[in-house]
């Protein structure tokens, strides 16, 4: 059977049927094979555009998973980089003071020896100064003011005794109320018992 078709619409069926160029005829099976194939191509067009907007969702979705995990990652990194740098800062500190107090430590005991050094070199350098001033006539000077101002004699009426020994001089001076003595040698051992002591 048969239909007969308009004239606009003979363009139709050559998209899929090759015909006679001057027939206007066409089978009702091969106007609906058309348009099962129409709604098969339109079924498709919908279909890829569906599939397209999922892909740009996955594309989307995968540029922010990306971007996600870069971001993850820089922060990571960096705050490695920043807990590293304190790390080693700290160890650079630690070091640096456990040299400093080394340092100080090996200085302080520099200075006590130079010190020790010093006060040995002192005491030697008195004592022997000490031997000499046992008959020194300057000390003996010094103390027989001494002994005047120790009795209130300013005006020196009072005579002072020396007694010269081998091991130092004895001086005296007396009054009416008392006696008093100094002798050169003990004064010395008491110097040198006090350096001693020092």
């Amino acid at each position: 059977m048969y239909i007969e078709l308009e004239p606009e619409q003979r363009v139709i069926p050559k998209i899929t049927f090759k015909r006679s160029h001057n027939s206007n005829v066409i089978k009702k099976s091969e106007v609906r094979c058309f348009q099962e194939a129409q709604a098969l191509v339109m079924a498709m067009q919908e279909r890829a555009e569906e599939c397209q907007t999922i892909l740009e969702q996955q594309v989307v979705q995968m540029i922010e998973d990306k971007e996600k995990a870069l971001n993850e990652y820089v922060e990571e990194s960096y705050n490695n980089v920043i807990e590293n740098w304190v790390e080693w800062q700290n160890d650079w500190f630690e070091n640096a003071e456990s040299k400093l107090v080394d340092l100080l430590s090996a200085q302080q005991r520099q200075l006590n020896e130079l010190k020790e050094e010093l006060k040995i070199s002192v005491i030697k350098a008195v004592k022997e100064r000490l031997v000499k001033l046992n008959q020194s006539e300057h000390l003996i000077s010094h103390l027989i003011e001494v002994l005047h101002a120790e009795v209130d004699d300013e005006s020196k009426n009072l005579s002072v005794e020396k007694i010269t020994q081998e091991d130092g001089v004895t001086l005296t001076i007396e009054n009416e109320d008392s006696i008093v003595s100094i002798n050169t040698a003990s004064l010395i051992t008491e110097l040198r018992l006090s350096l001693d002591q020092l």
